[in-house]
């Protein structure tokens, strides 16, 4: 309940207290604070306790590790339910639907966080083999992990992969959670079916991930203007995922579709330092282009809709990283951020909420 006051004029013409009440409703709004038994205003607060970050005035507590490689795990959040989730970012990749084949771009590195103060820890220049940061924010309402690319990866088909097929990926790596239920939401369906003969995976969903008093929802990705500017709806390009288990690791996929990422992406410099331009002349003559491109691949090649992604080993920490610490100010031209999770056309992931 929130009451307010102000002063009207009354009938005599002096002023009098008029007063309003209202129920404010939100997510985490406010958090059980146990020690003291009450309810108190949830803050979206992380601070710094013997270098380790710590958000403790919500729904959920987070601890931020002071290394993003944290082989135990950069980000633990335990719930008031006693749901545990303890994870780690470990590396972007490339997948092509069409083949089923797929790429690893850059592996998670030793980095340590910067405090934004109130509530973001930034791990800059977190990957080896491609410039990109690490952002996580803490919310009352949850937390978000994003994804922000400070280069353009480099072209699929150099690879051998199918552009017009290709989704950039996050990999974060789960060493504690609890088996989620799954609701399955198709983002793209692939009708033509000389198209959907010809792909492993046709079908594009995105997982929502149930932990009982949390939940995973769907994330976006976007440039930094539009985040800038507000505009995080239509001009988003969602965000699927997926949770798997594989070679004994537990496993969470967040993808983007590359196609719709280029205009973006575009913007960003590549390796060499020029503008990196994508042409519609990828597309081989529109629809019918697309379907030549994704049949001429061999059968051979194609693999099938379940065969197991590429996941590296985790790079080794090489020396001790220092704890957490005040950000220092820079510019972020011409920058891409996404989730994933988490600004730009990386990826941005779903926002982790507190039910």
């Amino acid at each position: 309940m929130v009451e307010t006051t102000h002063w009207e004029a009354g009938p005599e013409g002096r002023p009098v207290p008029v007063t309003g009440r209202y129920v404010q409703i939100e997510d985490g709004l406010n958090y059980w604070e146990e020690e003291f038994q009450e309810w108190r205003p949830a803050q979206a607060l992380i601070e710094v306790i013997n270098g380790v970050g710590v958000a403790r005035y919500g729904q959920q507590r987070v601890i931020f590790a002071p290394n993003v490689n944290d082989a135990e795990g950069a980000i633990t959040l335990s719930t008031v339910d006693g749901v545990t989730l303890r994870c780690s970012i470990l590396a972007l990749s490339y997948y092509d639907a069409a083949s089923g084949r797929d790429v690893v771009l850059a592996v998670v590195k030793d980095t340590a966080g910067e405090v934004l103060a109130p509530n973001r820890i930034l791990y800059r220049d977190a990957f080896d083999g491609l410039a990109a940061d690490v952002l996580y924010t803490y919310r009352r309402s949850g937390l978000e992990q994003d994804i922000i690319l400070r280069a353009c990866p480099p072209d699929p088909e150099a690879y051998g992969l199918l552009a017009e097929a290709t989704r950039l990926q996050v990999l974060t790596e789960f060493f504690e959670a609890p088996t989620p239920t799954v609701r399955v939401q198709v983002l793209d369906r692939v009708d033509d079916e000389a198209l959907r003969a010809a792909m492993v995976e046709p079908d594009w969903v995105d997982e929502e991930l149930d932990f009982g008093p949390f939940w995973m929802g769907q994330g976006r990705a976007l440039s930094l203007e539009e985040w800038g500017g507000g505009r995080t709806s239509a001009e988003a390009v969602p965000v699927g995922k997926q949770w798997r288990q594989q070679d004994g690791r537990t496993l969470l996929f967040e993808s983007a579709d590359y196609w719709s990422l280029a205009p973006a992406l575009s913007q960003l410099p590549s390796s060499d330092g020029e503008p990196r331009r994508i042409r519609e002349a990828r597309r081989g003559g529109g629809t019918r282009g697309r379907v030549e491109r994704l049949a001429g691949v061999p059968a051979g090649q194609r693999g099938t809709a379940t065969v197991e992604r590429a996941v590296p080993r985790r790079l080794r920490a090489t020396a001790a990283v220092p704890g957490l610490r005040p950000a220092r100010v820079r510019g972020d031209d011409r920058t891409l951020s996404g989730s994933s999770a988490g600004r730009g056309a990386g990826l941005r992931d779903g926002q982790r909420h507190q039910d």
